[in-house]
């Protein structure tokens, strides 16, 4: 009896439909081929923010999606994934001034375990206290803010720059920034999220 080849397996495939979820309106966001809907849970989709939302302002953004559920011959996706373009970053540097790049990994409101890298640039260089100072202000607010916001209501803040905006306006009371940013946020994935407790 003969058997499958890779061939045949890649004609059986077919295109399935991705859409996002409710807070999306359900929107349409691609396809993706496999042999059958199963297949495609967890797979991700890397789209430009500018499409997604329809404003040419957000095309230095990308965002990821992640399949997390099948519906019919459907999968919904939920965004996991924002990231600020390299070149948009390029452009905000300057000799004059200092940057400052940080990670940290918070938990939401809703229990989502997350990690989000802001990165500052200051209007002039300046001493190292000062820089120090600037960090766990940057800390001390983003830990709040997700500790009264669920993970869609952080991806909402920094999409429409409030965040940025608002941090920007805390930091001023140590050292007015020129600029600030969200490099990346996203979703520690599943497997992170649920480390087995340690033997002893």
């Amino acid at each position: 009896m003969a058997t499958s080849t890779s061939a045949d397996k890649k004609k059986r495939k077919k295109w399935y439909s991705v859409i996002a979820t409710q807070e999306f309106q359900q929107m349409p966001l691609g396809e993706t081929l496999a042999l059958e809907p199963q297949e495609i849970l967890g797979r991700h989709l890397h789209l430009n923010a500018m499409t997604l939302l329809n404003d040419p302002k957000k095309q230095a953004i990308t965002v990821d999606f992640q399949v997390r559920e099948i519906k019919g011959d459907i999968g919904v996706a939920s965004l996991v994934k924002y990231t600020l373009n390299t070149s948009q970053i390029k452009r905000l540097v300057r000799k004059t001034s200092n940057k400052i790049e940080q990670s940290y990994a918070f938990t939401t409101k809703d229990g989502q375990q997350c990690k989000i890298k802001p990165i500052l640039f200051t209007r002039n260089k300046v001493n190292h206290s000062t820089l120090t100072s600037l960090r766990k202000g940057t800390e001390a607010y983003l830990q709040q803010q997700f500790q009264q916001q669920t993970l869609h209501e952080l991806f909402s803040f920094i999409f429409s720059n409030k965040l940025q905006m608002d941090l920007k306006s805390v930091l001023k009371k140590i050292y007015p920034v020129a600029s600030c940013e969200i490099r990346s946020f996203y979703k520690e994935p599943e497997h992170l999220q649920q480390q087995p407790p340690a033997t002893k």
